[in-house]
């Protein structure tokens, strides 16, 4: 708790576990770089039940084996000497997000064993300026929720490697373009927009490639659907 590292430009990390099973550990009020498990294969690349609160860095990744992450109110700073996408790697494990600012976030589809979702709440998320060619988030988990926060010029694809869900809610916002100019995609499934849990809807110029839509809300004063394209 409360300690503070430097050495980010020459890439060191004051904050690191190789990997080796490392359980139920705490990191509160610190800065500098963080490094979860990440020594490689040969010490286990696994790791659960950590959490990080209230911390600083330039650099954040947790992209291995690891099982039910808790981030809350991390601040990543991108620096022209180090990482300038300023990039939170977390793995899609039950990882929890909540609170935190970066340029980029990365969710990594590594083996899926915990049994809560993975969920970003009340976050932001901006690609560095002028990059509207960014790419989208590619997300692997079966089960991604967004309550909250703002994802400026970039997106969420669903990598559609098993059957997944993906739930935003809270006054999410997704707004802006990317590369693949589209802001929530995946091949096939089901369109589920609950009239009674949407204050407002702007639903055009999507196109839907072999997508169920079983709810969506009746066009109004508070509500357009119109000009999308079915496949």
């Amino acid at each position: 708790m409360n300690c503070h590292g430097d050495g980010d430009d020459a890439g060191g990390n004051p904050f690191t576990t190789h990997g080796q099973y490392e359980h139920d550990l705490l990191f509160d009020g610190n800065s500098g770089l963080m490094d979860i498990a990440g020594s490689g294969a040969q010490r286990g690349i696994s790791a659960k039940r950590i959490t990080v609160r209230g911390h600083v860095c330039s650099w954040f990744t947790a992209n291995t084996k690891i099982t039910d992450l808790a981030l809350e109110d991390i601040t990543l700073i991108a620096r022209p000497t180090f990482d300038q996408a300023g990039t939170l790697t977390v793995n899609a494990g039950g990882s929890q997000v909540r609170g935190c600012t970066a340029k980029t976030l990365a969710v990594a589809p590594r083996p899926d064993r915990s049994t809560r979702p993975t969920t970003v709440s009340d976050c932001t998320f901006e690609p560095p300026a002028g990059a509207e060619n960014a790419a989208h988030l590619s997300v692997g988990s079966a089960d991604l929720r967004i309550d909250g926060g703002t994802l400026l010029n970039t997106g969420v694809e669903l990598s559609a490697v098993r059957d997944q869900r993906i739930t935003v809610t809270g006054g999410t916002r997704i707004t802006g373009s990317n590369k693949a100019k589209v802001l929530l995609g995946r091949a096939g499934g089901a369109l589920h927009l609950v009239p009674d849990a949407l204050d407002s809807v702007l639903h055009t110029a999507c196109v839907a490639d072999g997508t169920r839509r079983s709810a969506i809300p009746e066009d109004g004063e508070r509500v357009r659907t119109d000009g999308n394209l079915t496949l």
